[in-house]
């Protein structure tokens, strides 16, 4: 988990799992994480990678000027809770981002919970 105001690293391994402001600020916060669990859950439920570039350069750039909206979520035939949550975390403004706490509550976890709980 991210620390409060942490520096990006030097290298990063992959940067499909970074967070905009990870290539725009000088530092970031728990915010962050929260945009890799948007990247890895649209992975999980589409099984399409959210980004058509192999090129590291070019992928940074994507991501820096990325701004996914709930329309386009929409193709990949999804629950609107879902649609809702993938928009939630995957917001350009880290601001406006949830919190784990907030997407613990969310819609889609209780959905989740029930239908999966014995």
């Amino acid at each position: 988990m991210s620390t409060k105001n942490s520096r990006l690293p030097e290298t990063i391994s992959n940067p499909l799992f970074c967070a905009p402001e990870m290539f725009i600020e000088e530092t970031f916060d728990q915010k962050a994480d929260i945009w890799s669990v948007g990247i890895i859950a649209f992975i999980m439920l589409t099984l399409t990678l959210p980004f058509d570039t192999k090129r590291r350069e070019k992928l940074i750039e994507a991501i820096k000027r990325c701004t996914p909206t709930k329309d386009s979520f929409r193709k990949y035939d999804m629950a609107e809770e879902i649609i809702d949550f993938l928009s939630l975390c995957l917001q350009h403004d880290k601001n406006l981002r949830p919190t784990a706490r907030e997407l613990l509550d969310h819609k889609w976890m209780n959905v989740m919970v029930r239908e999966y709980t014995v």
